[in-house]
């Protein structure tokens, strides 16, 4: 479980990458007809990253029942999703929307949201099933997500420069939680080489 953590924060760290590149400036090299078409190339690359890693997790759960988290899978498929209409997008001809990141915000905010209420849902079962301080935490962070939303929902018909700030920050966001889920999962152990000891 520890690898799929490791696993699931490479591939979000490298999604956020992406989206930061992705932010272009009107006007900027990649208005050429040629960089258009490598734009789209790339979004479509990503959008099969994105299935092939959802394919990947649904056939662990199909060998393995929950073996990968539903709320892994749902954020696989919100990153499915997110990368579908960055391609379409790029293929109409047209910049990339403000409204791709906040249908990405949206469900970030609905995962959040229903992971708290799941911990909280476990606890009334049986009590402490997860702690006080993990719940408080998953509260916290659908807290956060929801204004994150809610923000981007107040820039959206504003200038460009703000609608970006908006995305820098959420990108800071994600940065965050990846930090989150590689502090959480328990460091794998490796045995070094023999010769490193000579």
């Amino acid at each position: 479980m520890a690898s799929l953590a490791r696993y699931v924060a490479a591939s979000g760290l490298l999604l956020v990458c992406w989206q930061l590149t992705g932010a272009q400036q009107p006007g900027a090299p990649s208005d050429t007809p040629a960089s258009a078409d490598l734009d789209v190339r790339y979004a479509e690359a990503q959008l099969a990253l994105a299935r092939a890693n959802l394919k990947r997790a649904e056939s662990a759960n199909q060998r393995v029942p929950n073996a990968v988290a539903a709320s892994v899978v749902a954020a696989y498929k919100n990153d499915v999703d997110v990368a579908r209409l960055r391609v379409e997008q790029l293929k109409a001809g047209g910049p990339e929307s403000i409204k791709i990141w906040l249908r990405a915000a949206e469900v970030n905010w609905k995962l959040a949201d229903a992971r708290y209420h799941t911990a909280l849902a476990a606890n009334q079962r049986t009590p402490n099933t997860i702690s006080p301080f993990d719940v408080e935490r998953y509260r916290c962070r659908a807290e956060v997500c929801r204004l994150g939303f809610e923000r981007g929902q107040a820039v959206a018909d504003q200038p460009r420069e703000q609608q970006l700030e908006w995305r820098i920050g959420m990108l800071n966001d994600q940065i965050e939680r990846l930090n989150e889920a590689v502090f959480r999962s328990p460091p794998t152990r490796t045995i070094d080489p023999f010769w490193w000891y000579w």
